[in-house]
């Protein structure tokens, strides 16, 4: 019997970031990703994820940038990354 397993592997910090992008990709913004993605993850992480979001999207500025122009609780979802 041969057992194949396949694990697609994702640096964490790298999926959150793109969870976000996508959330605030085109019009409106989906704020329940935002919330599941920044509630509850620890302060280590979130910078993880500020890191990655904008090495990677940064074009036109950091994660917190993105948030302020995208969301009407712009800024409580910026404490969380701060």
């Amino acid at each position: 019997m041969c057992v194949c397993v396949c694990v697609c592997v994702q640096d964490v910090a790298e999926h959150d970031a793109d969870e976000l992008k996508k959330a605030m990709a085109g019009l409106g913004t989906n704020e329940g990703t935002l919330i599941r993605t920044l509630a509850f993850k620890s302060n280590n992480h979130l910078r993880n994820v500020n890191a990655t979001f904008t090495r990677k999207y940064g074009t036109k500025g950091n994660l917190i940038k993105w948030i302020e122009g995208q969301s009407v609780f712009a800024k409580t979802f910026s404490i969380f990354i701060v």
